[in-house]
């Protein structure tokens, strides 16, 4: 069990944290929610020890490996794709090298006590190597790089040659490698394109650790999550289900809340009345005093403000169209020596809604500037 308790954390007189508390169990999927500045992020680093709160009680079973996904890269720009993704078997190949180291050894001639002290090294070598439970590092980079849309002949590029949406992928694909038992991903579905997605999807309903994550993306967190915690006023919420249950339960318990907040509501305002009352009378001053004094002390239950926040998009004001709207025919479009489309023909009628999809750098957004005319192309 991974138990965080009692976690409070203040910035100046602002308070984001107020006794946040929760367990997450081994090979659970755990879906971290809240509105933007709830603190999500905070707290993934918290739980990763890069900031202190200001108070919390941890239990962690022994030798914990968390894994977290940080937004800041920091790299070797000279390692090759392989090169990089290799780096987290370090461990195993010095293994490997000094039961190698003991083999030579091994065949020259030595006094037996040596002999029997290299041999029990080499007996724990290969433990140690067996309770890594790794069969073909190389094997194992390939399938999950390959997962993340990189090809074969891309592995022994230079880091240095990717954008920084792979270089994000390359570092997922890190993280996987060294098998953390608690991983932490904060939006790691904003980096992969549609087929990447589904393969990661998998991959992490299949994965044997437990695993925190933070997304946007409704598909995403259905399909891996089966328990919700929410992060809002400055409390953890705990749903122990899927996330569509999760939004029945989330509505039952904000119209429970607003319930309290109004009876509540009513109480505070009869006793301000009756301390008001009271003030007035010099021989009910103390009880009036210790009436606001209690009142003062009352815990105030407070609602969830949800996020409704709108954005404002101004489409320009066009004309209306016939039927058909917009007609590619064989259109093709190349950078420099990259050809990037070849012959595309299509049509869009009036009224459809239409989704390009593909991996990075198919030339999705490229044929859309095309469509809109803020690029040229090259033939069609």
């Amino acid at each position: 069990m991974y138990s965080f308790q009692n976690i409070n954390l203040h910035f100046g007189d602002f308070q984001l944290f107020n006794k946040v508390s929760f367990v997450v169990s081994p090979g659970e999927k755990v879906a971290l929610l809240g509105k933007n500045g709830a603190g999500k992020t905070t707290l993934f680093k918290i739980i990763n020890n890069e900031i202190s709160a200001d108070s919390c009680d941890r239990t962690l079973p022994a030798n914990t490996k968390i894994g977290y996904l940080s937004q800041h890269l920091n790299i070797d720009e000279d390692d090759t794709i392989l090169e990089s993704c290799l780096s987290c078997f370090k461990e195993y190949y010095k293994k490997k090298e000094r039961i190698n180291e003991i083999n030579e050894l091994l065949q020259k001639p030595m006094k037996e006590e040596v002999m029997n002290k290299l041999l029990i090294e080499q007996s724990d070598l290969h433990i140690n190597l067996a309770s890594m439970d790794i069969a073909n590092p190389e094997a194992e980079v390939s399938l999950i790089l390959k997962g993340f849309g990189f090809d074969e002949s891309q592995f022994n590029n230079k880091r240095s040659t990717l954008s920084g949406g792979w270089q994000m992928r390359v570092e997922m694909a890190k993280l996987l490698l060294q098998r953390p038992d608690l991983l932490l991903l904060d939006e790691p579905d904003n980096h992969l394109d549609i087929e990447a997605l589904i393969w990661f999807e998998q991959y992490l309903q299949n994965y044997p650790g437990a695993i925190l994550f933070i997304s946007h993306d409704v598909d995403f967190m259905s399909n891996i999550a089966s328990r919700i915690l929410e992060l809002a006023n400055r409390q953890l919420y705990d749903y122990n289900v899927g996330y569509k249950k999760y939004l029945a339960a989330k509505a039952l318990r904000s119209e429970k809340e607003e319930q309290a907040f109004n009876n509540q509501q009513k109480v505070i305002k009869d006793k301000e009345r009756t301390i008001k009352r009271f003030m007035a009378k010099a021989t009910k001053t103390k009880m009036a005093q210790s009436m606001q004094k209690q009142l003062d002390k009352l815990e105030r239950v407070e609602l969830t403000k949800e996020d409704i926040t709108k954005m404002n998009i101004k489409f320009p004001v066009v004309g209306s169209t016939g039927k058909i709207v917009t007609t590619v025919t064989d259109c093709s479009k190349s950078y420099g020596d990259k050809s990037v489309l070849e012959k595309v023909s299509f049509e869009l009628e009036k009224g459809q809604k239409v989704a390009f999809v593909g991996q990075n750098g198919q030339g999705k957004s490229t044929l859309v500037k095309i469509i809109a005319k803020l690029i040229d192309y090259n033939e069609g």
